[in-house]
């Protein structure tokens, strides 16, 4: 993959990789492999495509806004019998 300066595009990828919870590397290869021209696609399609992208991830993030934190707290409570567990004598 050849390396891109665009700074419009750096800056949507690492938008996308914050979103996604992944590297910024992983959000531009995502970007290729979603393209139809892969490596050889303009500056333009990958603009366009990581836009796209964008979208689709932030629309998945408000459908499940709270519920994952609230899952994560969940699983952070002790149970009845956990209670009194020791991690360290």
């Amino acid at each position: 993959m050849p390396k891109i300066e665009d700074h419009k595009f750096l800056k949507l990828c690492a938008e996308l990789a914050s979103l996604l919870g992944i590297s910024l590397s992983s959000a531009r290869r995502k970007v290729e492999v979603s393209l139809e021209n892969g490596p050889r696609a303009n500056n333009e399609e990958r603009l366009n495509m990581v836009k796209t992208l964008l979208i689709q991830a932030k629309s998945e993030n408000s459908k499940l806004k709270g519920k994952s934190s609230n899952t994560f707290d969940d699983l952070l409570q002790l149970s009845g019998k956990d209670i009194h567990f020791m991690v360290e004598d």
